[in-house]
């Protein structure tokens, strides 16, 4: 019974997610993250030994105190929190069909609610912040700078970035009408056009006739110093780098902590800003719905209130309301006109 837990998870990771359900690699990645963070918990907490960890050790004790660890031993998020959830919930709706013996156990971790919290914050940066990281970014190369402006400018995920190859960037001719753009392939495995500035696309041509000269077709835009693909690691690092050396010089506006997810935020935010419709914005994202993408909206609506309450009122200075005074004058009006 205790291989029953490392049997049906291996199953659900490598065969179900990627055959049957057609995760992306990143999804599933998630997944995994799930159950590497579940078996911790199990070591850490419960004094089990990941091999030892049985499907019948998943009661509803042990998955509130999971849960429960996430938030308090590991800091993490309300948002995380249920992610993880959702996560070992679809594991149990697999498991209920691949073995009707374990359908008790799996009814009760699916009747666990997500956990009620704030509203997420979206984290973001000025225009004059990401301007701030890119210029020094061109400091260190233009393969630094492209991979950055590039992942400013389309507002692509970084696994997007990472999975970009030649024969999806378009570019067109400087002397061209036409817009270049990339063709991203995205959550569910859509596919969508991306459009990219003209300043970009002339900056990645640079880029690719400097280092990518002989890469052709299917080969990838952005590799590692030893022509190995790009992790999402990888590309936090360089984005963090530049981030730090921007806050610490001539832009300390610059958040203390810059992720690659954080510049694809502040391009939605500035394209809000900017009058962009939401649905554009949607297409562009390619978030599945526009309410996901009406979070920005909300984001530009604080700021605007945020600087008009902080914004001078002269015009208004000066007025005060006195009921005293405005009591006399409706009794003279009374008494005057009766």
């Amino acid at each position: 019974m205790r291989k029953d837990f490392q049997r049906y998870t291996a199953d659900f990771l490598n065969d179900f997610l990627p055959r049957i359900m057609g995760l992306s690699p990143h999804t599933i990645r998630s997944y995994k993250g799930m159950f590497i963070s579940l078996l911790k918990y199990m070591k850490e907490e419960r004094g089990i030994s990941p091999k030892d960890v049985s499907l019948r050790d998943l009661d509803p004790n042990t998955v509130f105190g999971y849960l429960n660890w996430l938030e308090q031993s590991q800091g993490c998020s309300v948002s995380t929190r249920n992610n993880r959830l959702s996560a070992l919930r679809s594991f149990c709706s697999y498991l209920q069909y691949r073995d009707p013996g374990y359908i008790d156990v799996c009814t009760t971790i699916l009747s666990i609610k997500r956990k009620k919290g704030g509203e997420a914050s979206v984290k973001y940066m000025t225009e004059d912040a990401v301007h701030a990281i890119l210029e020094e970014a061109n400091e260190g190369g233009i393969r630094h700078l492209a991979m950055l402006q590039l992942l400013y400018d389309s507002a692509v995920r970084v696994q997007e970035l990472a999975d970009l190859t030649l024969d999806r960037v378009c570019l067109q001719r400087p002397d061209s009408q036409a817009s270049s753009f990339l063709i991203v392939t995205g959550k569910g495995r859509k596919t969508r056009r991306v459009p990219i500035a003209r300043q970009t696309s002339e900056l990645v041509a640079m880029y690719i006739g400097k280092h990518r000269k002989g890469a052709t077709g299917q080969d990838l835009l952005f590799v590692g110093p030893k022509g190995d693909k790009l992790t999402r690691d990888g590309i936090a690092y360089v984005v963090g780098k530049y981030a730090e050396k921007a806050r610490s010089g001539k832009c300390p506006e610059v958040p203390a902590k810059v992720t690659p997810h954080m510049m694809r935020h502040s391009k939605a935010t500035h394209l809000v800003s900017a009058g962009v419709p939401l649905h554009v914005i949607s297409q562009l994202l390619g978030h599945s719905s526009v309410t996901t993408t009406e979070i920005y909206a909300k984001v530009t609506a604080e700021t605007q209130a945020n600087a008009l309450a902080c914004a001078s009122n002269k015009a208004l200075d000066g007025f005060e309301f006195e009921p005293e005074k405005e009591d006399e004058l409706l009794t003279w009006y009374e008494e005057t006109f009766a």
